[in-house]
């Protein structure tokens, strides 16, 4: 979906782990048009979502944290990351476990900025772009 008005963090901080949007957050023009490619090329050459994905788990990771190559359109200031979570490792991963890879991956263990600067989820199953793979959708403001 895309939107015209870029999403501020006052409206992403009301979403959590325990309280996941329930509506499709949209990308800006460009960037749908990148992933609608993106999708187009993976179509075209038999490759799956969850196929592409799987070329991530290098050396059997556990779990890949980057940045989303197709980002929500947010206000400036605010990064949109993606832990994607190796289905060989899937029943493992809790809410305190992701909690803990946010803060030493990207806070370098400080826990209260990571809580103060952070708001991370997973989408509800009806909103998921590839279902069979885990993946959480980390936001960080340098604006706070």
């Amino acid at each position: 979906m895309v939107t015209t008005t870029p999403i501020p963090w006052s409206f992403i901080r009301e979403f959590s782990w325990d309280l996941p949007p329930r509506i499709v957050l949209g990308r800006s023009q460009e960037v749908d048009d990148k992933y609608l490619q993106h999708r187009l090329y993976l179509s075209e050459n038999g490759i799956t979502g969850y196929d592409n994905i799987m070329k991530l788990f290098v050396s059997n990771a556990t779990y890949v944290l980057e940045h989303n190559n197709f980002p929500y359109y947010m206000d400036e200031g605010i990064s949109h990351y993606v832990v994607w979570i190796n289905p060989m490792d899937d029943e493992t991963w809790k809410r305190n476990e992701i909690e803990d890879l946010v803060t030493q991956e990207l806070f370098e263990g400080d826990r209260e900025s990571m809580r103060l600067d952070t708001v991370y989820f997973q989408n509800i199953p009806e909103l998921r772009s590839i279902k069979a793979i885990s993946h959480i959708h980390v936001f960080v403001s340098s604006l706070v």
